[in-house]
């Protein structure tokens, strides 16, 4: 098993939850109406209030995002895809924030990790971070000379690139069609209630 496969019990109740935000989405869209009788094995059912049956469908499409929640919050699967995020963010967050402070400067190098957490909000569209550059080489005591000054890191290119590898790393494998495409289906029929 993937360490990404969501386990049955998790399947079971995206299923739930998905069929019946489509059955919900398809009563919407294609006007359905319920009539006053039912025929059942021969016997015909008259049923006296038939609206109730759409609402009874919505009560149990939010009890089924109820459980889906439960069962996929305490999935195994969803916090090893919470931990890979985590550090494809890591990784490439601070790579581009080296970048972005060593390019216009010229600096070799960096000494440790810059990381998006230790970025403040420093003026309007800056975010600043306190650095130590590897300037270069002294010889007399064979280390390098390292100088620490604040660096400044322009807020919307960083916010761009983070939402760029955020793109990336849900177009990895089947974490689209796994994790976002059932959300999207039940925002969709949530929201054809309401338009």
């Amino acid at each position: 098993m993937d360490q990404l496969d969501l386990n049955q019990d998790t399947l079971r109740q995206r299923r739930n939850m998905v069929v019946t935000s489509v059955l919900v989405i398809f009563i919407k869209l294609a006007d359905v109406t319920f009539g006053n009788s039912i025929s059942f094995l021969g016997a015909t059912l008259s049923i006296g209030n038939p609206e109730i049956i759409y609402k009874g469908i919505l009560i149990f499409l939010a009890y089924f995002v109820w459980r889906f929640y439960q069962y996929f919050s305490t999935d195994k699967a969803y916090e090893a895809l919470r931990n890979q995020y985590r550090k494809h963010m890591k990784v490439h967050t601070s790579v581009k924030i080296v970048q972005l402070i060593c390019k216009p400067k010229n600096i070799p190098g960096l000494v440790g990790e810059c990381l998006y957490k230790d970025l403040t909000k420093s003026e309007r569209f800056t975010y600043s971070i306190e650095v130590v550059a590897t300037e270069e080489y002294n010889p007399t005591t064979g280390d390098m000379v390292k100088e620490k000054f604040q660096a400044n890191v322009p807020l919307i290119k960083i916010e761009l690139y983070r939402f760029l590898y955020m793109i990336m790393f849900a177009f990895r494998g089947r974490i689209i069609t796994d994790y976002f495409v059932p959300y999207l289906v039940l925002a969709y029929a949530v929201y054809i209630q309401f338009a």
